[in-house]
């Protein structure tokens, strides 16, 4: 290389003697800010990988199908069943004391993983013992389906139950024609008491026509408007008036 360069023309600086650079450090024989230099930092001091000059799209395309290719080659694991599966299991120390010995009624250490059989005896007494002493439940009596509807009935209304009505006497038609009468009585005094709000919003709707008429300045749209309440007000009159004679006429019929 150093040949080529003298070749080309290019010096060599002051560190042309140090001959044992590596490759990495060989651009400092002539120095950075020299076209030798520059040329020898890029070469191995610059970008290990080149830019590829593909198409974007076909680029993208030769990755996709080098990643098909190492998926189909790469090696498959085959699963291990659970049963053939390794279990890392602690090493107990299996050290008991003097007082555990005795109580087991042995004068070794157990056996790891296993209880011995006076152990098993007196927990099975202890349980025996607590079921023996456990005390009995009260003795509950069957509620049945009537039994279950009262008792949701009663936590449905939080522990107070509505007041039952009595209940009514069978209906005859004596009765059935006084409740029909009392009705069609309280329709007639409810058609009543609107008939005389409706007079009374006459009566008022007249006067405002009857005071503003006798204004020298007047408009047609505000009289027209006086004039138009007061015959909405004389037509719902009729109307009421009608409905209250014939619901008397049926009331009359009736009795």
């Amino acid at each position: 290389k150093l040949q080529f360069l003298y070749l080309i023309g290019v010096q060599p600086g002051p560190h042309a003697d140090a001959a044992q650079h590596t490759m990495q450090e060989v651009y400092k024989t002539f120095e950075r800010g020299t076209p030798a230099g520059d040329m020898l930092y890029k070469l191995y001091n610059g970008k290990r990988k080149m830019d590829s000059t593909l198409d974007p799209d076909l680029l993208a395309r030769v990755q996709e199908q080098r990643r098909l290719r190492e998926a189909v080659a790469a090696p498959k694991l085959k699963p291990i069943p659970r049963s053939k599966a390794h279990v890392n299991v602690p090493k107990l120390s299996g050290r008991v004391g003097k007082t555990d010995i005795h109580a087991c009624g042995r004068t070794g250490p157990p056996r790891m993983g296993r209880k011995l059989q006076p152990l098993i005896k007196q927990e099975l007494k202890v349980r025996e013992d607590e079921i023996i002493n456990q005390p009995v439940p009260p003795k509950r009596n069957y509620i049945g389906d009537e039994g279950k509807d009262k008792l949701a009935e009663y936590m449905a209304y939080d522990g107070k139950l509505p007041p039952v009505a009595p209940p009514r006497p069978p209906m005859t038609a004596a009765s059935y024609r006084a409740q029909k009468q009392k009705e069609k009585r309280a329709d007639i005094e409810k058609l009543r008491v609107e008939f005389k709000e409706e007079q009374k919003d006459l009566e008022k709707a007249q006067a405002a026509l009857a005071q503003y008429v006798t204004k020298p300045q007047r408009s047609n749209k505000i009289e027209g408007r006086l004039r138009g309440a007061v015959n909405e007000g004389v037509a719902a009159l009729r109307r009421l008036d009608g409905l209250l004679a014939d619901e008397e006429r049926l009331l009359a019929g009736d009795c």
